[in-house]
This record gives structure tokens, sequence and C-alpha cells, in this order.
């Protein structure tokens, strides 16, 4: 065999090679696709990042906020906390302790607000226990009611709200009663269920000190320290003005 003869076979035996090559990879590419497409299980799509609550509120909006909500006596005092409850709620059971020693500490610079904040998707008797809250307020026993349902959240569903309430001090039942059928009691729960979507809230409890959030991670030291900052800047204003 001439060498012109060997170099012809040595490039034809080297075409031969690379198109063997070439199909192989176009083989194991058209299997990883046909894999990609037809045989991995689908993944599940990734939900988009809700909205995280504002970590303040603005002054305009904190003030139609506080327009709304229940308070416990005057809402203009030195520090002011709102706190979106739900009744069936154990974290807000576990926080109502803390709460109560903080408006008794202090007192007449702290003005406290409730907003009702239901959660329906897993608590089926938040919205009761809130329209419950909203009627029991009316005979001055808001705060016994709300300690009644906190401390007997495993009773839902089995004793009545009405025995509740007559536990709680609420002397007038039909009253009670009447009020929580009415479409009043459900308009104030709904009014604070539309500020808890408007605030962009997923859980209770939720609270703020004029107008800041407090974080979830940190509520039960972040109270106390939101309302002594509250106080201190509002004691540093008053001397600014002397």
């Amino acid at each position: 065999m001439s060498d012109q003869s060997r170099v012809s076979a040595i490039v034809t035996r080297l075409l031969d090679i690379t198109m063997i090559l070439v199909g192989v990879t176009a083989t194991i590419a058209v299997g990883a696709l046909f894999r990609q497409v037809f045989l991995t299980p689908p993944q599940p799509a990734t939900a988009a990042p809700r909205a995280l609550s504002q970590t303040l509120i603005p002054p305009d909006e904190w003030n139609q906020l506080k327009a709304a909500v229940t308070w416990l006596g005057p809402a203009d005092r030195e520090a002011q906390v709102v706190e979106f409850t739900d009744f069936q709620c154990p974290y807000c059971a576990a926080l109502e302790p803390q709460l109560s020693r903080l408006r008794a500490e202090y007192g007449r610079r702290l003005s406290f607000g409730i907003a009702y904040f239901p959660l329906r998707d897993i608590h089926p008797y938040a919205y009761p226990a809130a329209l419950s809250a909203v009627c029991a307020r009316l005979q001055g026993r808001l705060l016994d009611i709300a300690d009644t349902m906190y401390r007997r959240q495993e009773s839902f569903g089995t004793v009545p709200f009405d025995s509740l309430a007559r536990f709680a001090g609420v002397s007038d039942l039909a009253s009670f009663k009447h009020c929580r059928e009415s479409s009043q009691a459900r308009a104030m729960v709904d009014r604070d269920l539309r500020w808890a979507s408007r605030l962009s809230l997923d859980g209770t409890p939720t609270v703020f000190v004029n107008g800041k959030l407090i974080p979830a991670a940190s509520v039960d030291a972040g109270i106390q320290a939101a309302i002594i900052q509250a106080l201190d800047t509002h004691s540093g204003a008053l001397r600014r003005l002397q």
C-alpha cells in the first residue's frame, strides 16, 4: 500500500471515529433531556415571598389605625401599644400575663389597644371568640372575657361562649347573645381584619408600639424596650420645650 493510500485510510478511520463520538455525545444529550422532561418528577413552584409587615407605620396611617382599634382607656398617652390578637392563639395567651404586667407597671403613661385578628384558617373558634370580646366590652368586661378565653382555649367548641361570658362577669346574657348575632359586631371584627390585611400581617400576636412593629422573635423583651424608648422620647421632647 502506497503512503498516499495509508494516509487516506488513516483519515477515513479518524472521520469514522469522530462521527461515532458525535453520535454518542448526541445520544447522551438527548437521553439527559428525555429524563429531565419526561422522567424527572415536577418540582413544586417556589412561592413568591409574602410582603413583610411594615416595621414602622407612617404617622398618618398610625393615627388611622388608632382611630379604628378598641382602646382600654385613652388612646393618646405617651406610649401606645396596639396588639393584633387571636383568642384561640396559644402564643397570644402566653403573652397576656406580660401585657397585663406592663399595663399595671406603666399605668397612665400607657395606652393599650386591641385589634381583633382571628386566624380562621387554623383557629375555627377565633372569630366567634372575637365577637364575644366585642360584645363583652359593651358591658365593661373586655379584659375579663379576654382573660377567660385565653385561659380556657381548650374548652372552645364544648363550652358555649355564653357560659364563658357568664364566668367572666357578663351579667346581661340576653343582650350579649343578641350582640354576637348582630351585623355591628361582625363589622367591628371585619374592620380589624382589613387592617391586618392592609399591614400584610400573617400571624398573632402582632404588636406595635407608637407605630413601630415589635419583631415576633423578640416580642417578650421588645415590647417593654419599645415602651421605654417611647417614654424617653416623650420626656426628651418635653425637656426641649422647656
